[in-house]
C-alpha cells in the first residue's frame, strides 16, 4: 500500500490501506525538503497530522500480519564535507536536517507496535526530465551556475530512478530494516557530472543566492558539496544499474 494524497484527510482509507498490505510505503514529497521556516512548520505539522492517523489505523488493525513500514527521509541530515554512510552521526543542522529527522522518528515509533520500519534517505533523484539533471542542462543553456558548484572538490550525491525503484523493491524482498541510504554507490564531483553536459568554458560563476533568487534552483544548490555512500544495499549486494557518473552518459543525449 502506497500512503498517497488522497488519503491524508481519510482515516477509513488509511485503515484500510494498512490492514490489506504487508508493506506500506510512504513518500515525502520534495516541496517539504525545500523549507522555510514557515514551510517548516507547516510541513512537519502536515506530517504529524498524517502519522497520527496512521498510527491510529495501526491500533486498530488486528489481522496479526508482519508488515514493514517504508519512510522515505533526505541524505541531507548528513552534514556536507565528510563522508558517510548508515552508521554516521555527523548530521547536518539544518532545516531540512531537523525535519528528516523528525520524520524518521515518527516513522520509528511506529516499532512499539510490532511493525518493522524503513527509513530510506535518499539522494537527489536523477531521471531525463527531473532532478540534476533537468537543472543542469537548463544551466548549460543559459551558460549560469551557482558559484559554489566550480571545481573538481565540490560533489553531489545522486542516484538514478531506476535504481530507486529496484532499490525499494530489493528492500522489501530482503526485509532490510533500519535506515538505508538510496544513493548512487560513488563519490561524484560537479566537475565529473557537468562535463556531460559539454561545459562551456566560458561561464558566468553566479553568487549562490542571488542564483536562487532569479533562478530557483535551491533544490540544486542545496544538494551541493554532500558525499554520502549506500554501504547497507552494498552489504547486501544489491546491484545498481546507474554507478558512476559515466553511467548517466545516456541521459543526457
Amino acid at each position: 500500500s502506497i500512503i498517497k494524497k488522497d488519503y491524508f484527510d481519510n482515516q477509513e482509507k488509511i485503515n484500510l490501506g494498512i490492514k490489506n498490505s504487508d508493506v506500506i510505503l510512504h513518500i515525502i514529497d520534495d516541496y517539504m525538503l525545500s523549507l522555510n521556516e514557515k514551510k517548516y512548520h507547516e510541513s512537519l505539522a502536515f506530517f504529524s497530522n498524517v502519522m497520527e492517523k496512521i498510527k491510529k489505523a495501526v491500533e486498530i488493525n488486528d489481522d496479526n500480519k508482519e508488515k514493514l513500514f517504508i519512510q522515505t527521509s533526505s541524505s541531507l541530515v548528513y552534514r556536507s564535507k565528510e563522508i558517510n554512510d548508515e552508521r554516521s552521526i555527523n548530521f547536518a543542522n539544518s532545516l531540512i536536517a531537523n525535519i528528516s529527522h523528525k520524520i524518521e522518528e515518527e516513522a520509528n515509533s511506529l516499532i512499539k507496535y510490532n511493525i518493522k520500519v524503513s527509513i530510506l534517505r535518499m539522494a537527489n533523484i536523477v531521471d531525463k526530465e527531473n532532478g540534476i539533471i533537468c537543472h543542469l542542462k537548463k544551466c548549460a543553456r543559459v551558460k549560469m551556475y551557482p558559484q559554489s558548484m566550480q571545481g573538481s572538490k565540490t560533489y553531489f550525491d545522486w542516484v538514478h530512478i531506476n535504481d530507486v525503484l529496484s532499490a525499494i523493491s530489493f528492500i522489501i524482498e530482503e526485509k532490510i530494516c533500519g535506515v538505508v541510504n538510496i544513493t548512487a554507490p560513488c563519490i561524484t564531483s560537479y566537475l565529473e557530472i557537468s562535463k556531460l553536459v559539454k561545459q562551456n568554458k566560458h561561464l558566468c560563476h553566479l553568487p549562490d543566492f542571488i542564483f536562487k533568487k532569479i533562478l530557483f534552483y535551491d533544490y540544486l544548490v542545496s544538494h551541493t558539496d554532500n558525499k554520502v555512500l549506500p554501504k547497507r544495499l552494498l552489504f547486501h549486494d544489491f546491484k545498481f544499474s546507474y554507478d558512476s557518473a559515466d553511467s548517466l552518459k545516456k541521459e543526457f543525449l
